[in-house]
C-alpha cells in the first residue's frame, strides 16, 4: 500500500468513499473495501484526539463543574408529592411502595366509615383503599377536577407504621430533595384537625406543597380504624 497521506489534508471518505459510483474508484478500496478499514482513516480518527486542548479549556471546565458541585446536608429530606383536587401534598420517598395505574374501585357491602373507599386489585392483590382527601379535609368534586393533558390519577401505595395503605391521587409530581429549615409554617386559615397532620409547607417550583408528618398520618388512621 502507499504511503498514507496527511489526514490533515485529506478527506477522500466524504467526496471518493464506499458509497461512491464515480470512476475509477479509490485504489484502496479494492483491499480494504470500506472506507473504515483504511489507515488513511484511522489516522484523522487519531489526529482528532491528539490535537493541543486550546488555551484555558482544562481551567474553564474546572470552574464550570466545581461550580454546580452543592454540598448535601445530612438533615435533607426526600419527599414524593402528589395533588388531591387543588391541594399539593408530599410524603418521605421512605414510605412509598408504588405508584399504580388507577382500576375501579369495588365497594364493601354495609361499609359506612367514609376513610376507606373499598378494595382494589394492585400488583395482583387485593388491598383496601383509602380516601387521604377525606382525611385531610380536601373537597373530592369531580366535576371540578383539573384537566390537563399527560396528567393522569394514580394509586400510591405506602408504608406507615409497618401496614400498607393505597389511596387515589389525581395527580403525581416529582422528587424532590428539602432541608427541614426550608419548612414554613402551616397557614392559620387550615383547620387544626388538618395542620396537626402536616410538618410544614414548601414552596417548590411555584407550588406550594405541604409535608405530611407520617408519624401522625399512621396514628391518625390507626385511631379512625379503631386500631
Amino acid at each position: 500500500m502507499s504511503e498514507i497521506e496527511s489526514p490533515s489534508k485529506v478527506s477522500c471518505w466524504n467526496t471518493s468513499g464506499v458509497w461512491g459510483s464515480q470512476t475509477p474508484r479509490c485504489e484502496k478500496l479494492d483491499e480494504v473495501i470500506h472506507c473504515r478499514n483504511c489507515p488513511v482513516y484511522w489516522n484523522a480518527g487519531r489526529e482528532v484526539f491528539e490535537k493541543r486542548i486550546p488555551e484555558g479549556y482544562i481551567e474553564q471546565w474546572t470552574r464550570i463543574i466545581s461550580g454546580d458541585v452543592e454540598p448535601v446536608s445530612k438533615l435533607s429530606q426526600s419527599i414524593i408529592s402528589f395533588r388531591l383536587g387543588d391541594e399539593w401534598f408530599s410524603l418521605s420517598t421512605r414510605n412509598f411502595i408504588e405508584v399504580s395505574q388507577i382500576k375501579s374501585i369495588h365497594k364493601i357491602p354495609h361499609q359506612a366509615n367514609d376513610l376507606v373507599l373499598g378494595v382494589v386489585n394492585v400488583g395482583g392483590e387485593v388491598r383496601l383503599c383509602f380516601s387521604l382527601a377525606f382525611l385531610l379535609g380536601v373537597a373530592n368534586d369531580d366535576a371540578k377536577q383539573i384537566n390537563i393533558r399527560g396528567v393522569y390519577k394514580r394509586y400510591l401505595v405506602v408504608q406507615l407504621d409497618e401496614s400498607d395503605y393505597v389511596f387515589p391521587v389525581d395527580e403525581v409530581g416529582g422528587v424532590y430533595r428539602y432541608d427541614p429549615e426550608d419548612l414554613k409554617q402551616v397557614p392559620v386559615t387550615i383547620e387544626a384537625e388538618k395542620a396537626q397532620l402536616l410538618l410544614g409547607v414548601l414552596n417548590i417550583e411555584g407550588n406550594k406543597i405541604a409535608c405530611i408528618d407520617v408519624d401522625k398520618l399512621a396514628q391518625t388512621f390507626g385511631v379512625m380504624l379503631g386500631g
